[in-house]
This record gives C-alpha cells, structure tokens and sequence, in this order.
C-alpha cells in the first residue's frame, strides 16, 4: 500500500485553508481531525498519521455536507404524499352515484315468459295470482330457456312451466302475490291507471269483510 508523506512544521502549524474557522468556535470534526493527524506525526507514528489523512481527504466539502445533513424532526424523515404521487391520466367518466329518495332497485324483478308478459300487457287470461311469486317465475325462466320450442301456447291453451292453483294459496302468500302483482303493473309495465282500480277495489272488499264478514 502507497504511504502518503506529509511534511508538518510544528513550529509554525497552520491550519489548512478551508479550516480557517475563528478558534472561539468549538472545533469540528474535520479540524478535530486534523488536530490527531498533526500529534500523530509528531509523534513519529507514520502508519496512524497516514490512516487519519487518508480519512480527512476522503470527506466532503462544507458545502456537500451541509446539503446531505441529518434530518432533525419527524417531519423531515417523512414524505409529502402530494410529491410522491405518479402522475395518471385523468379519467373524464363521470362515476357520480345519483341517490333519488322514494325509489328502490327492481333488480328483484326476475321477469315473465314471453305468454304472460303478452297476456299481462293484453291484460289477458290466464293471469293467476301465483304466477306473481317471485320462485315461481325463476323456475319458469329457467324451464323456458332450455326448451326448444319458445313458445307456451298451442291452439291456445297454455303449455308452459306448471303454476300452482290459486286456491293452494294460504294468506301469507297471497298477500305477497298481491302485492307482487300490484307492484308489477304499477312501477314494471308502468300502467297505473289498472293499479289505481285494484287498489280501490281491495279496499272496498277489506271494508265490506270488516262490516259483514267474510
């Protein structure tokens, strides 16, 4: 390994330039340094003083140094999310959810076959209560689907998914067909004016069994 010579005047030390520091001042590293390089040559203990220059030439300048200080507070160790964020495309969808009070999903409407969505628009029979249950009309979209033919009529009887008799119905059930058919005019098929008159007319039959009874 290459040694480095350096000459030292002890009689007359001087600092080196970039060290001329008002002795006032506490010394810094680098001149304390330098302090242990010159007692290490006066001392005659080359391979030290060597060690120690070697470390003193290798730091950086004052002002390499200042700008790569330790940060001191929290708020320096960390990052401002705003500055480390990757910039993207803006995305010009308008993804606004719209919430309107009174209105619910119809996604539980599962819809009829082709023979009862006609009849219902008609407002033609059969048309029992039961096929307003909302099981009944899965069974039947399913059955539907996978038959060949897409008709449920021949020579106009009704050849589809069996529904049940309406007298099978008890009063639970029936109050939800009901009110499955009701809603299936009114809000599905958008024809009010049928759901006003049976409204009406449940009502008149409700007020006639309260008086007189069933």
């Amino acid at each position: 390994m290459t040694r480095l010579k350096v000459r030292v005047d002890l009689t007359e030390r001087q600092d080196p330039p970039e060290l001329s520091l008002s002795r006032e001042k506490p010394l810094l590293d680098k001149e304390k340094l330098w302090d242990r390089i010159c007692k290490a040559k006066a001392a005659s203990d080359e391979g030290n003083a060597d060690f120690l220059l070697r470390i003193y030439l290798a730091l950086p300048k004052e002002g390499v140094a200042e700008s790569l200080r330790v940060p001191v507070t929290l708020e320096e160790l960390c990052s401002v999310s705003a500055d480390v964020s990757i910039p993207t495309q803006k995305s010009t969808i308008n993804k606004t959810v719209k919430f309107i009070k009174g209105l619910v999903p119809n996604h539980c409407n599962i819809g009829f076959t082709p023979f009862f969505d006609k009849n219902i628009q008609e407002f033609k029979g059969p048309l029992p209560l039961t096929i307003f249950d909302k099981e009944w009309q899965g069974d039947a979209v399913n059955v539907h689907s996978g038959k060949k033919s897409k008709s449920d009529e021949k020579d106009g009887n009704y050849t589809g998914y069996k529904y049940p008799n309406e007298w099978t119905q008890n009063f639970s059930v029936w109050t939800n067909n009901f009110r499955s058919f009701l809603i299936t005019y009114r809000d599905i098929y958008k024809i009010n004016d049928f759901a006003e008159c049976i409204l009406a007319h449940k009502s008149n039959v409700d007020e006639i069994i309260a008086t007189d009874g069933v």
